[in-house]
């Protein structure tokens, strides 16, 4: 679909149509019928107005006017070497229960997803659609054809009592100094650099996207944290926590952006993301990463065991450079690329 043009299509009664300013009220409606519980307009503004990589909503509506079904995406840029794709985290898929017709007819639900790929994506718009669908989501769209799964998430888990220390952790704190930030410098983007040149495929991590996904974000607290080397001044890594979720006493290590050769660094800002995860009262901490990611291993060897999740995580392709089967086993994610955490 080229940029700036948006059509309506019919699905039995309905028009199909990308979102218009002023829906909404009868979005946080539709919501509050889907999940039974009240929608944020603060969050929602910054989850899809505020987005630095744009707003992609497809509802359904009845000819009163009456939001009755949503497909969304939450998209954002990545880079695979020196070029730059748009992926797209489907994101708040939902359907007025009178308009609903389970899993072996899905009608509207999968009409919408279809209609989300045609105006949003393609080889010179959106590259990627990917999700964390709940199961029975999962089985739908994989079973309808709009997707496939490209493998479970691994989660890695640590308990927190008992955190041994890091011989080389007092060496690195003097050539290290890492403290919390409110908000990402502008530096940050040259660390992002540098770690780019180790990842083949991995969502931008700018000071923008980040400042936008944890300093911005009205609903969730995150600790954001900066190393910087104090022999060169240069920012050497980030991490972002997550200190307890949903009343857990769990901490989460959101994001990652240290490059791999700075070996002391790692093992000195993950201890210091021991230190503030029990300061704060959590007993555990949880991270995702993929298999083949030298974060995975490197987690495992400072006692991190490997648990499934309930998530699969599924995907659509729309370029030819980001096949499933070279995305299953290239595509560098952290917990920070979802919506859930």
């Amino acid at each position: 679909m080229a940029e700036g043009v948006a059509v309506s299509t019919r699905h039995e009664g309905l028009t199909l149509r990308p979102y218009r300013p002023g829906d909404e009220e009868g979005i946080f409606a539709l919501f509050q019928t889907a999940y039974g519980k009240e929608r944020s307009p603060a969050y929602w503004r910054w989850k899809f107005c505020e987005n630095p990589a744009g707003l992609q909503i497809m509802l359904a509506v009845t000819e009163a006017g009456e939001v009755v079904g949503q497909y969304a995406g939450v998209p954002a840029w990545a880079a695979k070497g020196g070029r730059r794709y748009l992926l797209s985290q489907a994101v708040e898929s939902m359907v007025e229960p009178r308009f609903r017709r389970g899993l072996k007819n899905p009608g509207l639900q999968v009409t919408l997803v279809r209609r989300f790929y045609e105006e949003y994506m393609g080889p010179e718009t959106g590259a990627m659609a990917y999700g964390f669908p709940i199961p029975v989501y999962c089985r739908l769209l994989v079973r309808t054809g709009v997707c496939t799964v490209l493998h479970r998430v691994v989660q890695l888990e640590r308990e927190l009592t008992g955190d041994a220390r890091d011989p080389g952790r007092r060496q690195a704190a003097l050539r290290y100094r890492i403290e919390q930030v409110s908000r990402f410098p502008a530096a940050v983007d040259g660390l992002w650099r540098r770690c780019q040149q180790e990842l083949p495929l991995a969502i931008i991590r700018d000071a923008r996207y980040l400042n936008w996904r944890y300093a911005d974000c009205p609903e969730a607290t995150y600790t954001r944290l900066l190393a910087t080397d104090r022999w060169t001044g240069q920012i050497a890594g980030a991490a972002v926590l997550r200190l307890g979720v949903e009343g857990r006493p769990v901490a989460l290590l959101v994001d990652w952006l240290v490059p791999a050769r700075g070996r002391s660094l790692t093992g000195a800002l993950l201890q210091h993301c021991h230190a503030l995860a029990v300061a704060s009262g959590q007993s555990r901490i949880e991270a995702w990463f993929p298999k083949w990611a030298p974060q995975f291993q490197f987690l495992q060897a400072r006692g991190y065991q490997p648990s499934p999740t309930q998530y699969e995580i599924v995907v659509e392709s729309f370029h030819p450079e980001l096949s499933r089967d070279w995305v299953q086993g290239h595509w560098y994610y952290t917990m920070g690329d979802s919506d859930i955490y």
